[in-house]
């Protein structure tokens, strides 16, 4: 685990539901999107998602950007998508995917972070980027956005 400043550009789609189907909606939906990716001029294999952070119990739907990141400018945005570009300070845990150890994977970047003495950003958004093949990737990052790259007091 490291702090990383990412500074990326995706296409994508955005969605809006509620946090507690995300688990059964997103398989869908990147199945889906996936079929699409010819369409992204200057489209890398690796695939993102990138969330809205749930502010409290009572926050209870949120959005997500699903797409793939891109290398250099992308004039022509395929209809019903858009541009999303991403910069600042993150934690970042790189791993082997495996759908099912997800919690883990987040419990354990979530206590680096506070070992380490970094604050979570509490508004900016979280990013997953797989890489490999778009309906199997092999490797999974997960950035979370951090107040500062400095560590606080």
């Amino acid at each position: 685990m490291e702090i990383k400043e990412l500074k990326l550009d995706m296409v994508g789609t955005k969605y809006v539901a509620p946090f507690s189907e995300y688990a059964a909606i997103i398989p869908d939906k990147v199945e889906a999107f996936g079929r699409r990716k010819d369409e992204i001029p200057n489209v890398t294999n690796d695939s993102i998602i990138v969330y809205e952070p749930k502010a409290g119990d009572d926050h209870e739907i949120g959005y997500f950007y699903l797409g793939f990141i891109t290398e250099g400018p992308v004039e022509q945005i395929p209809a019903g998508m858009e541009h999303v570009h991403v910069a600042g300070a993150f934690a970042v845990l790189d791993t082997d995917f495996d759908v099912t150890r997800m919690g883990e994977y987040y419990n354990r970047l979530v206590k680096w972070l506070y070992a380490e003495g970094y604050q979570e950003h509490p508004t900016a958004r979280i990013v997953e980027i797989y890489t490999g093949e778009h309906d199997h990737p092999a490797r999974l990052s997960i950035c979370l956005p951090i107040l500062a790259p400095n560590r606080v007091s």
